[in-house]
Formats: structure tokens, C-alpha cells, sequence
């Protein structure tokens, strides 16, 4: 029994350092290549992401963006999954639980905003509201447990309560003034967002070598 448990949470830290680079690496590559097909010069305080991912403003580069955000949101399903498997192994937790389920739900929003792309305009906000307002639950949570841990970097985990802060403020900002000119706050939100899941990556695998 020990011999199964010790392999599943070695899979977990292994599967967290893999899927946690990677998505960071396809989601910034496949966005990088979607605005270099974009057919005028591409401003991030002028377009939200997801201009990248209408087929009528980037009918080349669209296909891109939306194949990177359902790729990357995939990867970020087994990154949850990989943090709880690996930080749980010694300390079960029911708020982390409620965390993963959390987070499995916050992946698949992502992955179904690359399915319904702009040009699917109800269904693609609505999965996008719901992958930045389940973050807002989702990061406390995660970050509270995480930093609770002997051996996580607190630094780590005060950068999450930053990223909840600002999603918190791009999440009020669109339900009280609209998306109109607030594209960079969008794009600030989603970079720390990966900011904070390579630094949990780097974490991981600190830890996993030091053990």
C-alpha cells in the first residue's frame, strides 16, 4: 500500500513540473504566433486576448490562440490535479478538496473559451467570466493551504493573494464599467496568473529534489 501511495504522489509532482512548464510554454508560444498573423499591429491596451481568437479580426491567426487556450487550459486540469496529489500526500485536507474541485472546474472553463471562441460572443464570455471569477475562490484557497505547508516559499504564496487582488480588480471592473478600454488589465491578469503557476512549478520541484 505504501509502495502504491509513494508512486502516486512522485506521479503527482511529476505531472505538476510537466503539465505547469508546458502550459505555460504553449500558451505564450501559440498567443505569440497568433499576434504575429494578426493582420494590423497588435496592442495590448487596445485588444483583449481574445480578439487573437476571432476568426473575422485574425482570420489566419485565430485558430492558434483558440487551440493554445484549450490546450493550456487541459494542462492546467492535470497541474490541479498534480498539486493535490503531491501536496496532500502527507496532510489531507477538505478545504483543498473543495480547492481541486475548484480548480477542475477553472480548467475547464479555460479549455471551453478556446471551444467557443469571440466569434461565439454569449458562450465565450460566459466561459471567460467564469474562469476569472472562479479564480477568485480558487486562489485563497489553494494559496492558504499552500502556504501553510513547512518548505513551500511564502513568496510564492503572497504572489497568489496578489493575483487574486488583481483578478478581483478586473472582475469588478468589467461588471461595473464593461470591457471597453480595460484590455491591459485582462492581459495583467492572465500573465500573473502564469507567473504564479511556474513559480508553484519551480516550487515543486524544489521540493521534490530536496526530498
Amino acid at each position: 500500500m505504501t509502495g502504491k501511495l509513494d508512486k502516486i504522489t512522485s506521479l503527482g509532482w511529476s505531472v505538476t513540473i510537466l503539465v505547469g512548464f508546458a502550459g505555460a510554454i504553449i500558451y505564450c508560444c501559440f498567443t505569440f504566433v497568433s499576434i504575429l498573423l494578426f493582420p494590423e499591429p497588435f496592442s495590448a491596451f487596445e485588444y483583449h486576448l481574445s480578439k487573437l481568437g476571432n476568426s473575422s479580426a485574425n482570420p489566419q491567426g485565430a485558430i492558434f490562440y483558440n487551440v493554445g487556450i484549450f490546450l493550456t487550459g487541459l494542462c492546467l486540469l492535470l497541474f490541479y490535479i498534480g498539486v493535490y496529489s503531491w501536496y496532500t500526500k502527507n496532510r489531507p485536507s477538505r478545504l483543498f478538496v473543495i480547492a481541486l474541485l475548484v480548480g477542475l472546474f477553472n480548467a475547464a472553463s479555460l479549455a471551453l473559451v478556446g471551444v467557443f471562441s469571440e466569434d461565439i460572443y454569449p458562450m465565450h464570455v460566459l466561459w471567460s467570466l467564469l474562469f476569472f471569477v472562479s479564480l477568485l475562490p480558487l486562489m485563497p484557497m489553494l494559496n492558504g493551504f499552500l502556504v501553510s505547508l513547512s518548505g513551500f516559499d511564502r513568496v510564492v504564496g503572497v504572489f497568489g493573494f496578489v493575483v487574486t487582488a488583481i483578478d478581483l480588480f478586473f472582475c469588478v471592473r468589467v461588471v461595473t464599467v464593461g470591457t471597453t478600454g480595460g484590455a491591459i488589465f485582462e492581459w495583467v491578469t492572465v500573465f500573473s496568473f502564469i507567473t504564479w503557476a511556474l513559480l508553484v512549478t519551480g516550487n515543486t520541484l524544489q521540493k521534490a529534489l530536496s526530498s
